[in-house]
């Protein structure tokens, strides 16, 4: 049914809009005959129906709430509209939208507004709880992981074929992205050490770039920082013969950002995270390039005005 007021839908049997708070069903002044979802006029007497609905709402009735607001917007959103044509960022972004008012609602929050990639949900309206606060908050948590639960289950559909028709083309890369499902620490490092297991039977030589370099992103953010630092000496042996302009740019971005989770600051600093950002942008690796600008904020933030 639509509201005749604000033209808003609801569902069958509620008694009341959520969009303006007009009563579902409000009576005619002059004929007192009723008018639900659809109709704009009375079937009594003809009269429009607009009037009495906004009459139905008294300035005493109404309600002023502080309520929780929960903000959320999408990382690399900018680097993925420069990657990908404007109708695959669509499709994308519905199916983001999607997932993300279903994780609000969960919480018992109410979606307000989409604006590109940046969504707000209002806790405490239209129904009031003492945990509010609580919900808001588990819901942006929740958002923080993002879709880990179907990124886990996409990476073990894709273990178990290549352990099926064998490892050695992706098998080791592949554990390294399901490590990157894992928010424990532990199992993470399970799902790394598997995946040297894999290099050392035997693999596509890409795999001792690419596991190295997926397992990086995993161990910096857990913390492991001294994993970092040996992944990154081991893409540099495997290299030193044969440099690769990618497994150096690689090396530099992560040394560079493992020095900011260390808790360096400086000028100096900010050059060695600006340098390979820019070189990053021309070589379109847009995926690479969130972690940096997280970084470089907070190097600046460390700055004297």
């Amino acid at each position: 049914m639509t509201c005749a007021r604000c033209q808003a839908e609801i569902p069958a049997g509620a008694r009341f809009y959520a969009a303006c708070g007009a009563p579902n069903g409000v009576s005619c002044p002059q004929c007192a005959g009723p008018v639900f979802g659809g109709q704009r006029s009375y079937t009594g007497c003809g009269a429009d129906v607009a009037p009495a609905a906004a009459a139905a709402i008294p300035a005493q009735d109404c309600e002023r709430r502080h309520v929780p607001v929960m903000f959320s917007d999408l990382s690399g959103y900018t680097a993925l509209n420069e990657s990908f044509d404007p109708e695959e960022v669509q499709a994308l972004m519905a199916r983001v939208k999607s997932d993300v008012s279903a994780v609000g609602e969960r919480y018992g929050g109410t979606v307000n507004q989409f604006v590109g990639d940046e969504m707000m949900a209002l806790f405490g309206i239209p129904v009031a709880r003492r945990d509010d606060a609580r919900r808001a908050v588990e819901a942006a948590l929740e958002l923080r992981d993002g879709q880990r639960e179907h990124a886990r289950r996409l990476a073990d559909e894709g273990i178990a074929l290549c352990r099926a028709h064998g490892m050695g083309r992706i098998g080791p890369w592949l554990h390294g992205v399901r490590a990157l499902t894992e928010a424990e620490p532990v199992a993470r490092s399970r799902w790394l050490e598997e995946g040297e297991r894999q290099l050392a039977l035997g693999c596509v030589s890409h795999n001792l770039l690419d596991l190295r370099a997926i397992a990086i992103d995993a161990l910096l953010e857990i913390g492991d920082l001294d994993g970092v630092e040996r992944n990154c000496v081991c893409i540099e042996t495997y290299t030193a013969q044969d440099p690769l302009p990618m497994s150096d740019w690689i090396v530099r971005r992560d040394r560079a950002l493992a020095r900011v989770a260390r808790g360096k600051r400086g000028d100096e600093l900010a050059a060695a995270l600006q340098a390979p950002r820019d070189e990053g942008t021309r070589a379109e690796l847009f995926v690479l390039l969130p972690a940096f600008d997280t970084a470089i904020a907070r190097v600046a933030a460390a700055s004297p005005a």
